[in-house]
């Protein structure tokens, strides 16, 4: 059961050796975020429809490679939507965040990203992006939200440097 106050918060930070302009976008962009929105590579994305506005809506779903015959309580899909708060392009980006179902389902909670230019040892155009989500309602949902968050930058920057683990990358959208 959601607590009355949900208190618990995750943090992750991800250096990506792409234009801030590019990373911004590819959270925005529905085919883009196809080609790489999974919290593992065994997951897919499977639909991805994304409103840009503040107030507009976003629903996204990766499929869950834990459903099937041995274990068909699992839901199929992992669906989660909500509303943009704030779009400062390519500076910052808010959004509510709500599962439609499984063990998340029943409470909003807020992802704020913020882009910083940065460059690599390279000298070329890069990217530091810091993640926080705030309001979850346990250190459970913390923990798994936290690993989930992981993954998905894991494979943000996997899309930008198209250096996919043998047999993992994207099929065509």
């Amino acid at each position: 059961m959601p607590s009355a106050v949900n208190t618990e918060e995750v943090r992750v930070c991800k250096f990506l050796r792409a234009p801030r302009e590019a990373v911004y976008e590819a959270w925005l962009d529905p085919e883009v975020r196809r080609k790489w929105w999974a919290a593992d590579l065994s997951m897919r994305c499977t639909s991805c429809d994304i409103d840009a506005t503040v107030g507009g809506s976003y629903r996204v779903a990766m499929s869950n490679p834990k459903h099937g015959p041995d274990a068909p309580s699992e839901p199929a899909e992992y669906v989660v939507g909500g509303r943009f708060t704030e779009l400062s392009p390519h500076g910052r980006m808010a959004f509510t965040w709500a599962w439609e179902d499984g063990p998340g389902a029943g409470f909003d909670s807020t992802v704020t990203l913020d882009f910083f230019e940065a460059t690599d040892e390279e000298g070329q155009p890069a990217t530091e992006l810091v993640l926080t989500h705030t309001g979850l309602p346990s250190p459970f949902m913390r923990s798994e939200h936290c690993a989930g968050w992981i993954g998905c930058l894991r494979t943000l920057g996997y899309h930008f440097h198209d250096t996919w683990p043998a047999g993992h990358a994207p099929a065509a959208v």
